[in-house]
């Protein structure tokens, strides 16, 4: 057998790649199109089940789609299984997960109401909101609680935040 020449050989190799590369399927279906959106949406899989109208009341009508200190709401969960209220905010590429617990003093909270205690963590994958507007939109939240805890019913299943646990 004649060795082929570089050139032939350096085209084969190449074929060989893209062929094993569009059916193996590892960069998208074969029709789809490249959407840059695509990868930084992915957080949206972690947005938590809606809110019930009790969890609106306490945090005086926030909603998905309203604003807060200009960082677009894109979910207000309902109390998870660790007592907490998620209240999820993304723009351009940042995000935090503000939550809502009872009040208590381990973990101190940033921001507080009579009953509540006001959290925050960023929000899978995107970048962290800079630290003067995530102590704005904490804040904000609290507010909203101060106005209504008095006057609306606590909604059921909410916990303090868990104790931190100690390193061994």
């Amino acid at each position: 057998m004649l060795p082929i020449p570089p050139s032939p050989r350096l085209a084969a190799a190449l074929a060989l790649m893209l062929l094993a590369a569009d059916t193996s399927g590892c960069c998208r279906r074969r029709g789809e199109t490249f959407s840059p959106e695509a990868s930084s949406a992915a957080w949206s899989r972690f947005l938590p089940p809606p809110a019930d109208p009790e969890v609106g009341a306490l945090l005086e009508g926030l909603k998905s789609g309203d604003s807060v200190q200009g960082y677009p709401v894109v979910a207000v969960g309902a109390v998870s299984t660790d007592g907490v209220i998620p209240i999820v905010l993304v723009k351009e590429g940042t995000g935090v997960m503000v939550k809502v617990a009872e009040l208590s003093d381990v973990p101190p909270p940033p921001a507080s109401s009579k009953h509540f205690g006001v959290y925050y963590e960023t929000f899978h994958g995107l970048k962290p909101l800079p630290g003067n507007d995530v102590t704005r939109v904490v804040e904000d939240i609290a507010a909203r609680l101060k106005r209504t805890e008095d006057k609306v019913p606590q909604p059921k299943g909410m916990k303090p935040l868990p104790r931190p646990t100690q390193p061994a």
